[in-house]
């Protein structure tokens, strides 16, 4: 989950586009439109599940149908998603939404008294389902009947981060664009080192690198370990100093007891002082 501390990066730098690498529970971007974020949002996750579930819980949370948000140590399918929202919709106890099997929508009150609102919830839901590749709000929200062009600003998009970045980054032409570089599931691939040297090839348009999982000098902050590779500066150093001579860890955990760390990439410590005056961080020289 996001530090809260980005919030202050967002407000400092006027960050309008967010990227992330890796969703799960779509628990960041709820996050981050709950901090007011109106900018754009571009997420990428290869577990097709991890899409639509995403997708489904801030789909639902945007357009104002569902009060569902992801806690700690809880796991939604999206037919449990969809299931809990239409029963929330229709002022049907959500206790009596019954959990369904991957992959079943059916609905125990489809037939009869739905209200029209648990209607769109359930085409909704067949719509996210039914995507394979991107799931763009705008167009899943107008298969349901909704018509708001501002959804256009949402995309969850199926694909290995690495090929997304590539991709992403030949027609990219904004500043300040914030990157997110979370939930890498796979002990056998760890593509983090992979996602900041293409970054790199963006470096003039100043992005602004956020690492989950990251370990903090001198706090007790939980960190990721891949393969005996630790997720800290020794690890991203060598890739880093060609674009700063600072990485910046944040010196509380997040919500859930993790580190995280900031590289703000063609900028080194003296270009973001005023913002560490402001905002402090933990600093690790790079040598």
């Amino acid at each position: 989950m996001i530090n809260e501390y980005s919030k202050n990066v967002f407000n400092y730098f006027n960050v309008d586009r967010f990227v992330e690498t890796g969703t799960y529970m779509g628990e960041t971007p709820s996050t981050i439109l709950d901090w007011g974020f109106s900018g754009k949002i571009d997420i990428t996750e290869i577990k097709q599940e991890y899409c639509q579930v995403s997708t489904a819980i801030n789909l639902l949370k945007i357009l104002g149908f569902s009060n569902l948000r992801h806690e700690y140590n809880t796991i939604y399918s999206t037919p449990e998603v969809i299931n809990y929202t239409a029963a929330f919709q229709s002022q049907i106890h959500p206790e009596l939404a019954r959990p369904l099997p991957y992959g079943q929508l059916e609905l125990p009150w489809q037939q009869g008294s739905t209200n029209q609102v648990s209607e769109i919830v359930i085409s909704l839901g067949r719509a996210i389902l039914q995507e394979q590749e991107h799931w763009n709000f705008y167009s899943l929200a107008k298969k349901a009947g909704i018509d708001l062009p501002k959804l256009d600003k949402y995309n969850i998009f199926k694909s290995d981060t690495r090929d997304f970045l590539n991709d992403y980054t030949v027609a990219h032409d904004s500043k300040n664009t914030f990157f997110y570089l979370d939930a890498h599931w796979d002990e056998d691939d760890y593509p983090l080192l992979e996602e900041l040297k293409i970054l790199a090839n963006i470096s003039h348009l100043n992005p602004i690198i956020a690492i989950d999982d990251f370990k903090t000098p001198g706090k007790n902050h939980g960190f990721d370990v891949y393969k005996e590779k630790v997720c800290g500066a020794p690890l991203i150093e060598d890739i880093v100093k060609e674009v700063t001579d600072t990485i910046y860890c944040c010196p509380r955990a997040n919500f859930h007891n993790r580190g995280q760390a900031f590289v703000f990439y063609n900028r080194n410590k003296k270009d973001v002082q005023p913002l560490l005056d402001r905002y402090p961080l933990i600093e690790i020289p790079i040598k």
